[in-house]
């Protein structure tokens, strides 16, 4: 912890230069700072770049600093100037409004919680496994990508008090379990917006599934690795983007009988009065634009 006062007196090494400690701290964060803490004990002081700095190795002085005495300290430079980019959230606050944060989330840290969270995660990286057979050749970073995305909007869901098995009754829940389900079983990345809400009706139902039917053809056939979905929500219409950079195809070169995708796709924003418009070049990528008319209510 970055401390306002000078660590002069506390045992410790001298001041951390690049070559000489900063790079080994680089490499092996847990290791050097558990060195320091069995070579000069349980507080251990040193500074980095000229900012005093207090290493705190027992599990009691951790108390005092974050719970019992925690009014005594402030939160760091880097968070203060965090706060500049990250706004007063729970990370950079301190004080009252800090704790009415914290109080506000609590619910979602309770023991009840975390043991759904856990099931959530355990549950999918059971799923991923089971699709890993002696002999083949995966992509670890491309499934470890996509495992940690599927997880974190599933808790998320969690953590907003969602099952995260429904798509919801709205435009925004039904997006995020379409992109979730297609990241899970294409493992491509899938970057989706969404600006504005609305409730899902039997028409916005319909141009959710032609979002992921342009989506999952996008992560199947494009090629790419990110495909990107916008969905806005305007005063009379809901219009969506559903774009890769992929290989693209020549739209003119597709045979009639071979474009049941985008066929399919427009044929159903049409049917509920809505358009929607492909377009593709060999080594451009392909767009899918939809448009769909809100409804009076």
């Amino acid at each position: 912890m970055p401390s306002t006062t000078s660590s002069a007196r506390l045992p410790g090494p001298r001041a951390l230069t690049p070559l000489g400690q900063l790079l080994p701290m680089r490499r092996d964060v847990i290791g050097f700072l558990s060195r320091l803490a069995a070579e000069y004990g349980d507080v251990a002081g040193f500074t980095i770049g000229g900012i005093p700095v207090v290493l705190l190795g027992h599990p009691d002085q951790v108390r005092d600093v974050l719970q019992t005495n925690h009014r005594n300290f402030v939160k760091g430079r880097p968070l203060h100037l965090a706060k500049q980019l990250l706004g007063q959230g729970l990370l950079t606050s301190e004080g009252d409004f800090h704790q009415r944060q914290s109080r506000r989330v609590q619910p979602a840290f309770q023991a009840d919680r975390i043991r759904a969270y856990g099931a959530v995660m355990t549950g999918y990286a059971a799923r991923l496994s089971d699709g890993w057979h002696d002999g083949a050749t995966r992509d670890m970073m491309r499934e470890m990508t996509s495992l940690a995305r599927v997880q974190e909007r599933e808790l998320r869901a969690w953590l907003y008090g969602r099952a995260p098995t429904l798509a919801g009754t709205r435009l925004r829940d039904a997006v995020d379990a379409m992109v979730g389900r297609i990241e899970r079983d294409e493992r491509v990345r899938v970057e989706a917006v969404v600006v504005g809400d609305v409730e899902l009706d039997e028409h916005v139902r319909a141009l959710v599934s032609a979002i992921g039917e342009a989506t999952l053809n996008a992560a199947r056939h494009s090629g790419a690795a990110v495909v990107s979905v916008f969905v806005e929500v305007e005063g009379e219409a809901i219009n969506a983007y559903v774009r890769d950079g992929g290989t693209g195809f020549d739209m003119t070169a597709v045979a009639t009988d071979r474009r049941g995708i985008a066929d399919s796709i427009i044929g159903r924003l049409e049917r509920h009065g809505g358009t929607a418009r492909v377009a593709s070049r060999p080594g451009s990528g392909t767009e899918v634009v939809l448009h769909l008319p809100r409804r009076p209510t």
